[in-house]
C-alpha cells in the first residue's frame, strides 16, 4: 500500500507498507527517513522532526507528524468484514446439510471453509488498494461469489469423482 498526504508546511509525505513483510517506509518529498522503532521515524537535520505511526490497515492508519495527526488509510467499515464472513459461513453451514446439497452441491464444512476464506482474504486485502471505494465493494462481491462457485466446482468434481 503506498498513500501520500501533504503535511501543513508543503512537503509531502508518503507511506509505503509491504503486504508480505508488513514493514513501514515513510519519504518526505521522496527521500527515505530513518526509521528507530518499529512505528517510529525521525527526519531533519539533527533528526528533531519525529513521525509516529498508528493502526494498521484493518483499523486506520494515522500518522503524527510534528505533534498534528494524519489519516492515512481510514478504518474498515463493518460491511467489508460482512462480505468476509459471509461467503466464508454460507459455505461451512450449507455444505454439511445433505439436503441443500443435493439441490448445490458445495463443498463444505473445514475444507469448503478454507477455500472460500482463502479467495474472500484476496478482497479483504483489496479494500484499500482501490481508491474508489463503490468499485471496492463491488470487487469484493464478485470475489464472494467467486469463493462460493470455487467451492460448487469442488463439488462437482468431487461428485464426479464418486460416481466414476
Amino acid at each position: 500500500m503506498e498513500k501520500t498526504i501533504i503535511l501543513e508546511n508543503g512537503s509531502n509525505l508518503t507511506y509505503v507498507e509491504s503486504f508480505w513483510k508488513q514493514s513501514k517506509k515513510i519519504f518526505i518529498n521522496g527521500k527515505e527517513i530513518r526509521k528507530i522503532s518499529k512505528t517510529e521515524f525521525v527526519y531533519g537535520e539533527d533528526n528533531e522532526n519525529l513521525i509516529t505511526i498508528k493502526g494498521n490497515q484493518y483499523k486506520g492508519i494515522s500518522v503524527n507528524a510534528n505533534g498534528k495527526d494524519y489519516e492515512i488509510c481510514p478504518k474498515m467499515p463493518w460491511y467489508v468484514y460482512l462480505l468476509f464472513v459471509a461467503p466464508v459461513a454460507f459455505i461451512m453451514i450449507f455444505g454439511n446439510i445433505p439436503a441443500l446439497v443435493k439441490i448445490f452441491p458445495v463443498v463444505g464444512g473445514l475444507v469448503g471453509g478454507l477455500i472460500s476464506c482463502a479467495i474472500s482474504s484476496v478482497g479483504l486485502c483489496m479494500y484499500h488498494k482501490i481508491s474508489n471505494k463503490k468499485l471496492a465493494l463491488l470487487v469484493q462481491f464478485c470475489i464472494a461469489l467467486l469463493s462460493i462457485f470455487a467451492c460448487y466446482i469442488v463439488g462437482l468434481l468431487i461428485i464426479s469423482a464418486l460416481q466414476s
